[in-house]
């Protein structure tokens, strides 16, 4: 479980800093992020 939560912390990361250098391009943040 504590290596999924990891993997899930760095894609959040990875996902935040994709927006901030494409704004726009990720309005929403994936459903399965959620799950």
């Amino acid at each position: 479980m504590d290596k999924l939560d990891n993997f899930l912390a760095r894609a959040e990361g990875l996902l935040s800093r994709l927006e901030n250098i494409l704004p726009g391009a990720q309005p929403q943040a994936p459903d399965w992020q959620s799950a």
